[in-house]
């Protein structure tokens, strides 16, 4: 009877195959990566980093690039992931494109954060307070803000207090800068989308007075 084969190479640990947790404090090929938590952004660490130097924005926007109701506007984003038509090519220049930054939560760990977020208005102001920060620093020429989880209507107060403060303050700190609230959460805390403006998800629109006068529109991106 013939001996059963057996492999001559080691069994390798299969907590050696797993790659090193990242660490953002140590020197390596520079990369963009998430901040995950409120806790981490309110902590600033994310300045304290290896990659952040590498990750600000040293070309400024080109002027002339104003939002204008005579003509369309397009919204793109970039999603890895499921690979949207932004990413399909192998390069593409923005030219005269403003960059925003995104805030978005999703799904129960989103739903997590929303509640921590939308606990009290000192809460959502130090919120505020790190997203413009980051905006400034980085470079960055506004914020895309998707809420996309369910929420308690009687978080929506504080979320209307939260779109009004953050689109005042970034105002303030970049001028000619777009807060674009994403289609999703409607008045009553329900995820719904609408593809229209109307009286069930105008919170950005009747929170930024100063958009609209700053821009002459209200921005909204629909599903």
């Amino acid at each position: 009877m013939s001996k059963p084969i057996t492999s001559s190479k080691p069994e390798l640990d299969s907590s050696a195959r797993d790659p090193p947790e990242f660490n953002p404090t140590e020197p390596s090929a520079p990369v963009l990566y998430p901040i995950k938590t409120l806790k981490e952004l309110d902590s600033k660490s994310y300045f304290d980093s290896f990659h952040y130097p590498f990750n600000k924005s040293s070309v400024p926007l080109q002027a002339g690039t104003t939002s204008s109701l005579d003509r369309n506007q397009e919204n793109r984003i970039s999603d890895l992931n499921r690979k949207y038509e932004i990413v399909k090519n192998l390069y593409i220049s923005p030219m005269k494109s403003k960059v925003l930054g995104t805030f978005i939560v999703e799904w129960d760990a989103g739903r997590a954060i929303a509640d921590k977020l939308l606990a009290t208005e000192e809460s959502s102001k130090m919120c505020v307070e790190r997203l413009t920060e980051l905006a400034v620093a980085l470079g960055f020429d506004g914020l895309l803000l998707n809420m996309e989880v369910s929420l308690n209507i009687s978080q929506i107060p504080i979320l209307k207090t939260f779109v009004s403060h953050l689109t005042q303050t970034m105002h303030s700190a970049i001028p000619g800068s777009l807060v674009i609230w994403y289609d999703i959460v409607t008045i009553d805390g329900s995820l719904s989308y609408q593809n229209e403006l109307n009286d069930k998800n105008d919170i950005l629109v009747r929170e930024s007075k100063a958009q609209e006068a700053e821009e002459g529109l209200a921005s909204m991106a629909s599903n």
